[in-house]
Order: structure tokens, then C-alpha cells, then sequence
């Protein structure tokens, strides 16, 4: 038979994703027997101008072939034949071509479970090599649509017999079969790939050149592969036992008990009994097939296949394979390269010896690997790829695959679909180091691991520092404080138990904290803008105008820009950057932080602190028992409805209680403070303060410096404590105490006490014609000075009388008491000389 192969590339789709997973060379391959002509014919469906009708009168069959495997699905279908125009790199190349898409019911091999999007070359310039997706992507680009495509003329055109003899794109080989009678024959094959059958009777089978099967059937056979990778195969024979080779010693005894002669043989095929099959020095593939079957490899890098049935695999020397990609059964393995035990698709249990590499099937497969270095594929289907100690190699292959290397510098390739790679049960004792970009990770031992086609990584129980690629990937803190960092594209960060850090960059990411106080940074983040992050929706609009999405988050950290950061209903920490953010808590007992900037801070419903930060920041309480601390830079505070406690900290800040009662501390600075609503507490600290109380009973405390203290509409204390002091009464019975300094007291339309304290003082009273009562508690003569409205020595001529505790002075409707004194007090005493 000839067959006649036209050349091209396949590409692998997920037709979900709707993604390339991969490109390949690929043939189409016609096969004829020699006395029927290879004539290609198609003609265009009525439905579409590129449809077509494929016929290979004759063909003995059809199939595309190389690294895919897609045969047996006929040539009637989603067939298409145009010729293109092509750019390679700005000149314009044009080629007649015959397209293909297979649906993923009608695949096996690699691209089973996808679609397959073939491209053949029956003319003109040839198709640019495809070493990679962005090839075929580059090479779709330039032929997007189906307008541009043209009908090709001329003896390939449409309804022409087409002679692949004759077409310069065509190549040929021969590939002849061979089957014997029932008596002793010779069997001589061609060139190509034959396979001969021997049957009864004691036959001579020689391959010649290659790569040929050969099966001798009943008698006693002498089989030569010749040269080629050529295959001894025992499988279709009828006898009751299973056969008996040795390819290093050239014998072997069949299914009948009869004995054969080998020669040039490098694989075998055993039958459906139990086998007995050793290789020799070359790198053998055997396979078992049924029954319980002893296969050893002998020398060399062999491939054992057990089959069904409790198989013996020993590989002998070399680097040996145990492998299930064709087992046969209907499900995945079990492999255990420790306790060196498959447990087969079929149910069985196969034994190992000396095998560093297994195969997995094309279902779900558990590999593990061993304390040596190990190599495990799990070829199609969801498999799980588990090292041991040693340097490991995993490849997930076809499917969604879980690969761990553990301990060891290994080497991880996930292969297509969606992969994980897993540190989650590590035994290490550290956190893992991994980049996605690079594809290099520091294990939980300290081992240098490498990766490629991982989408998703599962990180180990200490805190692990992971980095995502370009593109977007699927980062699993797992248990530890983790660190996550996306790149550009849509990442999935998920931080997993214990307080974590989430950092999306540019991209629609989803941000998952998982338990614990988890962290969104932005910190890092170059986009034009701030960010606009909202905890109660959930949504973030990073820097550069991409929405992600958090969930499970407690905390914010925003950009250098000036960013807009709302807190959700539990308590959250808002912290904002370099720039004038605003920062609003919202529900919950909440932590915001103003950093540099001039920021705006809003407290919300639950019991909050607020720190500015540097910069000239306005903090304002909520309806909770709020701190709010101004810190360095000129800051307004103020207070809310409930009893809140306020810090100006450095520089001239002001502070203003709210509805409860507050504490009120200026800090460093000259700094000025209202009381407001309720009975609050305000301490003037460091600086020239103006304090002013509120409508309630209030406490004033200048601290040190020169202060002003203003009394309010309630019995106020004030007190100057160090420096120079003003204070002045309000409408309630005040008490004034001027503490060290010369300290002028100032009484209000209430009934007032005064304390000078320390230094000379002057105690001022600007109304004698309001009724009210005022007590000067330590006026010592000599040092301390009076002022009564516009009075002095010469002028004033107060009604002096007793009083329990001194002297009282009646200046019209104003009584003036001075304790410790009696009637003997001169004006001059009073108001100074």
C-alpha cells in the first residue's frame, strides 16, 4: 500500500475558554492499495462558498497523523478548500489550502475531550512553520475574514482529479500487509512500515527497512525485523499459554508452545495469556496486554505496559517507564513509587521493580513518586502528580492536573488545561518563594523547584511570598500569613487562613481574604489614578481603571494618588497613601489611616480610630466612640455623637467635640479646642492654646505655653497649668485656677471661683451691675491684682462686709469675696497702687 501525506500544522482549541492550547505539525495522510489510482476530487456545498465534499475513490483509508492521533471519522464533514493570502514578515505569500475542524467527539490521543482546527498544503508557496501559538496566531491575523478567501483555479480547482502521485506538495511512502497461509511460508516485506502475519506452519517473516510488525503465528518461526524500530507481536494468537521471549537471547516461545527464532526485534507484543517477556540492551517497549504477565526490560531506557492482570515489571537496568497510557481499562491508576505498587485501571495490582518513570491513563491518576528521582506524566484526564524526597520531573499533561513535588529540586510542567501546583502538604518547615512569571519556586525544604503551565498555585501552611505571571493566574495562600502579588491581567489571589496580603496590580482581579484580617495593597500599584474602593460593595477600581473584586477583605492600603476608600460592615482598616485620600468607615469598629497627604477621614456607626498621618488632615467622629489622632501637620478634629476622644498631635491643630462626652487633647502646637456638647475634657498640651467649652459642664486644661481658656454655658473648670493664662468665666458657676504663671482670670455672668496659683495674677470682673457672686479662693496682697469695670484704687468704694470665709466686697449688684481676708483690706491692697 502507498500512502500519500500532504503536510500542515493542527491546532488544539478549548471550545469553552475558547483559547489555543496548542499548535503542531501535523499530515494528511490517503492510503491506496498499488493497483487503485490516488485521485483527490472535492466540489463546493451548496451552503457555504469554501464548504466541500471530499473523494478519495478507492482509498483504502484516511487519517491525520504526527503528534496528533485522528483517524476513522471519514472525510464528509467540516471540510474546506480555498486558497489564502499570508503575510512572512511584510512580503505577501498566497496558498491553495484543504481546512479541517474536528470536534472533540471524533478525537483521540493528546487533544481528546478538544477541537481540533486543521490546515493543509496542497499548493502554492508553502505554510510558515508553527514553533509556537503566537505563530498561528500571527498567521490567523492576516486572514481573518472569510472575504478575502478565493476559489481556487486551474488544476486544483473544484471537480479536478487530483493525482496525489503527482503533486509536487504530496510526499509517498509504502507500507505493505503481509499475511501468510496456513502452510510454512516466507514473508518478505517492502520499504516502508509493513506488517506481516505468519499463521500456521513453521514461516520465515523478514521486515527489511522500517519500522515493521511481524507476528508468526502457530509453527516454529524464524522472525528478522531488519532494520527500522520493528515490533514482535504475539497478540492476535490463539494459543492456550502465554508466551515465553528473550530478545538478548534471539528466542521465544509462542502461545502453542512452539519455539521461535528472533532476530532484530526491539519491541513486543505480548498475547492475552500471562507472558513472560524480557528486552535486551536496546530501549525496548513491551507490552503485556491480558493475563498476569512478567515483563523485564532487561538493559537500555525501556516502556513496560502490563495490561490487565497482576503484572511483574522490572525494568532492569536503565531508566525505565511503567506505562498505562493504552492499559486498557476503564478507569485512572493508583502508582506508588514507594511501596513500588500500581493498582491498574482494570482493578489488578501490577508489582514494580526498578522503574523510575510512570504513565498515567486517560482517566483521573494518583502517581507518587518515590524516594529517588522519579518521573510521573499523567497523560489526559484530571490526574494528581505527587513527588517523594528525590528531584522529581511531574508533567500533568491533557486535563486539569494537582502536581507536588515535595522535597528535592524538581521539575513540574502542568501540560494543557487548567493545573495546580500544589505545596500544600509539604513537611518543610518555611515558607514557599514562587514567581509565575519565571517559573521558579523555594520550596518548604529549601529545594529550587522549576514549573511551566501552571494556572493556579495552592501555597504551603507556613507564609508564602507568591507572585503571579503576565496574563493572570490563581494564587492559594493556604494556612500562613501569605503575601500575593498579581501582574498585569485578571488574577485570582485568595489568601486562605491567618492575616494575608493581596496585591491585584493592573487587571480585573479577584481578591479572596479568606479568615483572618486580610489586606488589599494598592501601595504598589503605577496606574494615572487612585483608586475608588468600596468593602461594602465589594468593588475596587484600581489605578488604572480596572474593577476588582474583594471578598472576605478587612483591610485597604491605597495608591500614591489620591484615593477614595470606603469600609464595610465589619471592622476595617482603611489606610490611605501619598496624595489627599478620603477615607469613610462606614459599619463596624474601623481603623483609618490618612498617611501623607492632606486627608479627609470620616468615622462611621462603630466604636473608630483615626490617624491623619502627616499633612493638614480633617478628621470627623461618627456615631460611634471614636479616636481620632491628627498627628504631625495643621489638623481640624472633630468630634461626633458619641464620646470620642481627639489628639491633635503636632503643629496648630483644631479640635471640636461632638454630641458626647469627649476627650479633647491639642498635643504639641498652638492649638485651639471647642467643647461642644457634653461635659468634655480638653487639654490644651504644648503650645499657646485657645480652648473654649461647650454648652455642658466642662474641664480646661491649658498645659503648658500661654493659653486662653473661654468657660461655656455650664459650670466650667478651667485651669491654666503653666505659662502666662487667660481665663474667662462663662454663664455657669465656673471655677478658674490660674496655676503657675502670671495669670489673668477673667469672671462670667455666673457665680465664679478664682485660683490664681503661683506668680501675680489678675483677676478681672468687667460688669458690676449684673447680679452675681464671685469668690477669689488665694488673692494675696502685694502680688495679686483686682480689676473691677473701668475702677480703680481712687474710685471704687465697695460696702465691705463679713463673710464665713473672708470679706465680701459689693460693688452694686456684683459681690466679690476674698477668701482669708477681713474688713481691714485697703483698695490700695486691692487694685494695686
Amino acid at each position: 500500500m502507498t500512502t500519500y501525506s500532504l503536510a500542515g500544522f493542527a491546532a488544539v482549541f478549548d471550545t469553552v475558554a475558547d483559547t489555543v492550547l496548542s499548535v503542531q505539525e501535523a499530515r494528511m495522510d490517503f492510503t491506496w492499495f498499488e493497483d487503485r489510482a490516488p485521485v483527490l476530487r472535492y466540489d463546493y456545498l451548496g451552503g457555504s462558498a469554501l464548504s466541500v465534499a471530499l473523494s478519495t475513490p478507492q482509498a483504502a483509508g484516511t487519517a491525520i497523523s504526527g503528534a496528533l492521533s485522528v483517524s476513522g471519522y471519514g472525510l464528509a464533514t467540516s471540510d474546506e478548500v480555498f486558497a489564502v493570502s499570508w503575510d512572512a514578515n511584510g512580503d505577501t505569500r498566497r496558498s491553495t489550502v484543504l481546512s479541517r475542524i474536528v470536534e472533540a467527539a471524533d478525537l483521540s490521543g493528546p487533544a481528546a475531550g478538544r477541537s481540533v482546527f486543521a490546515v493543509f498544503h496542497l499548493g502554492g508557496d508553502a505554510l510558515p512553520p508553527m514553533p509556537a501559538i503566537s505563530y498561528f496566531a500571527r498567521f490567523m491575523l492576516t486572514q481573518i475574514d472569510q472575504s478575502s478567501y478565493a476559489v481556487p483555479s486551474g488544476a486544483l480547482a473544484a471537480g479536478q482529479a487530483i493525482d496525489l502521485a503527482a503533486l509536487p506538495t504530496a510526499t509517498s511512502r509504502e507500507d505493505d500487509f503481509l499475511i501468510g497461509a496456513a502452510a510454512a511460508e516466507r514473508l518478505l516485506a517492502g520499504q516502508g512500515n509493513d506488517t506481516l502475519y505468519g499463521k500456521a506452519g513453521d514461516d520465515r517473516l523478514l521486515g527489511q527497512a522500517g519500522d515493521d510488525l511481524l507476528s508468526g503465528g502457530a509453527g516454529r518461526d524464524t522472525i528478522n525485523g531488519g532494520t527500522g524500530r520493528d515490533t514482535l507481536s504475539y497478540l492476535d494468537e490463539t494459543g492456550s499459554r502465554g508466551a515465553v521471549v528473550s530478545l538478548a537471547n534471539g528466542t521465544a516461545t509462542d502461545t502453542h508452545g512452539d519455539a521461535d527464532t528472533i532476530l532484530n526485534c526491539i519491541d513486543v507484543q505480548g498475547s492475552w495469556q500471562a507472558d513472560r517477556i524480557t528486552g535486551n540492551d536496546e530501549a525496548n517497549r513491551i507490552w503485556g496486554f491480558g493475563g498476569a504477565d512478567s515483563l523485564n526490560g532487561s538493559n537500555g531506557a525501556d516502556t513496560l505496559t502490563g495490561g490487565a492482570g497482576n503484572d511483574t515489571l522490572n525494568g532492569g537496568g536503565g531508566t525505565d517507564e511503567a506505562d498505562y497510557s493504552s492499559d486498557g481499562g476503564t478507569g485512572g491508576i493508583i502508582a506508588d513509587l514507594v511501596a513500588m505498587t500500581v493498582l491498574d485501571s482494570h482493578g489488578t495490582t501490577d508489582r514494580l521493580m526498578r522503574i523510575s518513570r510512570v504513565t498515567g491513563t486517560k482517566y483521573d491518576d494518583l502517581l507518587r513518586g518515590g524516594g529517588f528521582n522519579s518521573t510521573l506524566s499523567g497523560g489526559t484526564g484530571g490526574d494528581t502528580l505527587l513527588g517523594g524526597s528525590g528531584s522529581e520531573s511531574l508533567a500533568g499533561e491533557l486535563g486539569g492536573d494537582l502536581l507536588g513535588g515535595g522535597a528535592g529540586d524538581d521539575t513540574l510542567d502542568g501540560g494543557l488545561g487548567q493545573d495546580t501546583l500544589s505545596y500544600a502538604d509539604e513537611t518543610g518547615s518555611r515558607g514557599i518563594v514562587l514567581d509565575m512569571e519565571t517559573g521558579e519556586a523555594t520550596d518548604t525544604h529549601g529545594d529550587r523547584d522549576r514549573f511551566t503551565g501552571i494556572e493556579e498555585v495552592a501555597g504551603s501552611r507556613h507564609g508564602d511570598a507568591m507572585r503571579a505571571a503576565e496574563g493572570g493566574s490563581q494564587l492559594d495562600g493556604g494556612a500562613g500569613r501569605d503575601t500575593m502579588t498579581g501582574r498585569a491581567g485578571a488574577d485570582t489571589l485568595r489568601g486562605g487562613e491567618e492575616n494575608d496580603t493581596l496585591t491585584g496590580h493592573a487587571g480585573a482581579d479577584l481578591l479572596e481574604g479568606g479568615t483572618g484580617i486580610d489586606l488589599a495593597e494598592y501601595g504598589e500599584e503605577t496606574g494615572p489614578r487612585g483608586i475608588d474602593a468600596d468593602l461594602g460593595t465589594g468593588l475596587v477600581i484600581d489605578s488604572w481603571g480596572s474593577t476588582d473584586t474583594l471578598t472576605g477583605v478587612e483591610a485597604v492600603s491605597g495608591t500614591n494618588q489620591a484615593d477614595l476608600i470606603r469600609g464595610g460592615a465589619r471592622g476595617d482598616t482603611l489606610s490611605g497613601g501619598n496624595r489627599d485620600d478620603r477615607l469613610y468607615g462606614m459599619d463596624g469598629n474601623d481603623s483609618l489611616l490618612g498617611g501623607n497627604g492632606n486627608d479627609s477621614l470620616g468615622a462611621g456607626d462603630g466604636d473608630d480610630t483615626l490617624h491623619g498621618g502627616t499633612g493638614r488632615d480633617l478628621l470627623g467622629g461618627g456615631n460611634g466612640n471614636d479616636r481620632l489622632f491628627g498627628e504631625i501637620g495643621a489638623d481640624a478634629l472633630r468630634g461626633g455623637p458619641g464620646h470620642d476622644y481627639l489628639d491633635g498631635g503636632d503643629d496648630p491643630d483644631g479640635l471640636t467635640g461632638g454630641y458626647g462626652n469627649d476627650t479633647i487633647e491639642g498635643g504639641a502646637g498652638d492649638d485651639t479646642l471647642a467643647g461642644s456638647f457634653g461635659s468634655d475634657l480638653l487639654f490644651g498640651g504644648a503650645g499657646d492654646d485657645i480652648i473654649g467649652a461647650g454648652d455642658d459642664a466642662d474641664t480646661l486644661d491649658g498645659g503648658d505655653g500661654d493659653d486662653t481658656l473661654n468657660g461655656g454655658n455650664d459650670g466650667d473648670l478651667l485651669q491654666g497649668a503653666q505659662g502666662a493664662d487667660r481665663l474667662s468665666g462663662g454663664y455657669g458657676h465656673d471655677r478658674l485656677i490660674g496655676g503657675m504663671g502670671n495669670d489673668t482670670l477673667i469672671g462670667g455672668p455666673g457665680n465664679d471661683t478664682l485660683w490664681g496659683g503661683g506668680n501675680a495674677d489678675l483677676f478681672v470682673f468687667n460688669s458690676t451691675s449684673q447680679p452675681e457672686t464671685d469668690e477669689i479662693g488665694d488673692f494675696r496682697i502685694g502680688t495679686d491684682r483686682v480689676q473691677v469695670a473701668g475702677l480703680d484704687a481712687a474710685t471704687a468704694r465697695p460696702v465691705i462686709r463679713d463673710w464665713d470665709g473672708g470679706v465680701e466686697l459689693v460693688f452694686d449688684k456684683l459681690v466679690l469675696r476674698l477668701a482669708g481676708h477681713d474688713r481691714g483690706i485697703a483698695m490700695e491692697d486691692l487694685f494695686g497702687p
